[in-house]
Formats: structure tokens, sequence, C-alpha cells
């Protein structure tokens, strides 16, 4: 069997039998190569328990997913998941979950919301740039995130783009946002302010964006006043909630402007009744947009409905 030195290529050979639908092979490939990477072992895990699913091996699934708790991974493990009702049933799953969960949580204690900054193409710091923070869906990261927003040549040239990461893991590697929770109102407020006195920002120009789990947060950051924001748009969020009508008209007064893109059935199931009719009792300037598509589709439209109001910004000279 072929050794591997670069995980790059061992992940394209596993993604390759995978198509071909040889688990068996991959599996082996994986169990002979795994030591070689051990800064992937969480990876790999993934990637073996997929392939013990595909298998049928729920033996071998558990036994992967008790040796990541040894080394102390998780891997949001819940009996309502799809992707674990196989073995949601099996003896020793209970167990799996709560240890699971307790890895999850003391992760969780630890760790921060954090953000990292890409500066306009040819920057330069005599002048001030308009803002762009952007949220990532539940079960992504920084990577995942950069990887996903396709964001126009004319904003990326125009913008400082800033990638917030949650504190809240789906798994060891990757997060989730979720409204109204006061730890990421506070450290993105902390962080907030960090930005605006590294940066050359345009504290007149900052806007949010964020999909999902990810939008969930914009609105709440953005609709409550948490942050004192220009704008957002919350592609898809998932969840309804309580919005403070004082905090609401504070951010309405600041000509605050919003754009949400919703799905279809969701509004017109009344998912998100509550919020509507606030923004509808408020002076707030917002538009909605309803879509057929999904937020997995997001990217396929985000470019064509770039709203006017962050798109044409002039950058100033400082």
């Amino acid at each position: 069997m072929e050794e591997y030195s670069d995980y790059q290529e061992l992940n394209l050979k596993i993604t390759q039998l995978f198509q071909q639908q040889d688990y068996q092979q991959a599996v082996d490939l994986l169990e002979k190569q795994r030591i070689n990477f051990p800064e992937y072992e969480f990876d790999m895990s993934c990637l073996l328990m997929e392939l013990y699913e595909r298998l049928g091996n729920i033996k071998k699934r558990m036994a992967t997913i008790r040796r990541g708790h040894e080394q102390g991974y998780f891997y949001f493990l819940h009996p309502d998941l799809s992707k674990y009702h196989e073995i949601a049933d099996n003896r020793g799953f209970d167990s799996l979950y709560e240890t699971d969960k307790k890895l999850r949580m003391e992760a969780n204690r630890k760790e921060k919301v954090q953000y990292q900054v890409v500066l306009p193409d040819d920057f330069t710091s005599d002048k001030i740039y308009p803002v762009i923070m952007v949220f990532h869906d539940q079960g992504s990261n920084f990577e995942k995130c950069k990887q996903n927003w396709n964001f126009p040549q004319s904003v990326k040239e125009r913008f400082i783009l800033v990638f917030f990461q949650s504190y809240l893991h789906c798994d060891y590697l990757t997060y989730t946002w979720t409204s109204f929770d006061p730890r990421i109102r506070e450290e993105v407020k902390q962080n907030f302010k960090q930005i605006k006195s590294e940066y050359p920002a345009n504290h007149n120009e900052i806007y949010l964006t964020g999909v999902g789990a990810g939008a969930n947060a914009v609105i709440d950051l953005a609709v409550n006043n948490i942050i004192q924001v220009s704008g957002f748009i919350a592609w898809f969020p998932t969840q309804n909630g309580y919005y403070e009508p004082q905090a609401v008209n504070q951010a309405a007064s600041r000509e605050v402007r919003g754009l949400i893109v919703f799905n279809q059935k969701d509004v017109e199931g009344g998912k998100f009744k509550k919020l509507v009719k606030t923004l509808q009792d408020s002076k707030f300037n917002y538009e909605i947009i309803l879509k057929k598509e999904s937020k997995s589709e997001f990217r396929n439209i985000f470019e064509n409905e770039f709203p006017d109001f962050m798109v044409n910004l002039n950058i100033e000279t400082t």
C-alpha cells in the first residue's frame, strides 16, 4: 500500500475511494496512514466514522468515537441528529453522548469569540474604509467561512473584511451562533471596540452579514442595538425571538438599514412572525426578500443581490 507524506494527497485518495464506494480500502488506508498525520487526527476520525457508517459497522464506529473522546475530541453527538440515528439506540451511546457533551461544554467554557481581519487590496493607512463583519453558519469556522463567502471583487477592493468565529462549539473544530446570548453580545462588543481602535475604519459605514446561525447573531446585534452599525444583511436566519422595542427604535433612529433574506416557506408558515411584526411596528429601514432556495444555495445569489447601500460607498481619505 502506497505511503503518503502529504495529508491533502491522502485525503484526495480517500475521496476517490469513497466515490468508488470502496469503503473498506479507504478504511484500511486511513488506519495505516493516520500515525503519519497526528495534526489531522480529528479529521481522520470523522472520516472513519463516516466510512464505518457506510460499511454498517456500528461497533467500529462507536469505538472510533470512544477513541476520539480519549484524545479530547468531541463530535456533537445527539440522538436527534440523523447522522447518529443508526447508533443512538445501541448500548453505550448514552455514555458516549454524556462524555461528548461534557467535553463540548468544557471547550465552550475556555473558548472566546475571535476574529480575523482581511484588508482591502492596495490597503493604505492614510484612508478610512467601510467594514463588513461576517458571521459564519452553524458547523463552520474561520477557514470554511472565508472559502464560502464569495464577495464581489469590488467589495474586496474597498472594504475591510472581519470574519468572526463563535465560542460555541458544534464539534471539536466547528462552531455556531445563537441569538440573545450574553457572552456573544459582550465578546463581540469588546472585539468591535478593538477593531475600531486598531484599523482605519469608517465608523459610519460598518455592516454585519451572516448566514443561518450567523444571521441569527447579526439580527440580534443590529436590531437590538447591541453594537452600533450602519446596516446588515441576514441570509436565511433560523431563529425567531424577542426584540426589545426601545432598542429597536434606538437602532431605527440611527437609520440602521437591514436586508433579510428568508426562505419563503418559513415566512409563509409563520416561523418569523415575531421578528417581522417587530420590524413592521418600528421605524426600522428594512427590506425582506423571500427565496425558494435553501441557505445552502446562498452563495449562488449573493453577488447578484449585494445591496446598493453597501456597494455605493466612497472610501474617505484621512
